[in-house]
């Protein structure tokens, strides 16, 4: 939306210098969607606190995370996602949040109020939309921004987009434990051995 005085830091720059404080991970599995997943996981491996809100419990995010907070999934929680056009595309919760896990503007909510911090007194996330839409203004999506970055503001460490081969099944946490479509692709393989005159 609006112009910054300051720029904060990028995913890559707080990998390469890790924040002493706190550091916050939301929805993110940092070794599967990070360009530089063994780096991500050194860094995180550092003396400041680390607290992951998050669907899912491994063993790499037990490593590091000093504090998990149970995150709802996309099926729990209403929201809203601006696509590639810039249309604002909203949505219900279809079932209810499993356990204690809850949708991560209400952990949000909780944490802003706890910590006695103004702005935090959403009660749906409709509300939350319309704020965020009101401070967007008219602005619409700019998807070249990355293409003008400046090359010496790039990181080193890091691939490109063009770097990366992500396979379909491997883009979101949930996808990627999904065991039937983790075979989908041997699946494949195997049909694509079979001669022509048999598949017919």
């Amino acid at each position: 939306g609006r112009a910054r005085s300051r720029a904060g830091m990028t995913a890559a720059q707080m990998l390469e210098s890790p924040p002493a404080g706190c550091l916050l991970l939301f929805g993110t599995e940092v070794q599967a969607d990070s360009a530089a997943g063994e780096a991500a996981l050194s860094a995180l491996s550092g003396p400041g606190l680390v607290v992951a809100f998050t669907s899912y419990l491994d063993q790499a995010l037990s490593t590091f995370a000093h504090v998990v907070l149970p995150l709802a999934t996309f099926a729990e929680n209403a929201g809203t996602y601006v696509n590639a056009e810039g249309r604002w595309q909203s949505f219900d919760a279809v079932v209810r949040a499993v356990a204690e896990s809850r949708p991560g503007w209400k952990i949000l909510r909780v944490l802003g109020n706890r910590l006695g911090i103004e702005g935090f007194d959403y009660s749906t996330a409709s509300q939350v939309c319309d704020e965020v839409r009101q401070a967007a203004g008219s602005g619409l999506p700019d998807n070249c921004a990355a293409a003008r970055a400046v090359p010496e503001q790039r990181s080193t460490s890091s691939a490109t987009l063009a770097d990366l081969d992500i396979p379909m099944y491997q883009v979101d946490p949930l996808v990627r434990r999904a065991r039937s479509l983790q075979l989908a692709g041997v699946r494949d393989l195997a049909a694509s051995t079979i001669p022509a005159r048999r598949r017919a």
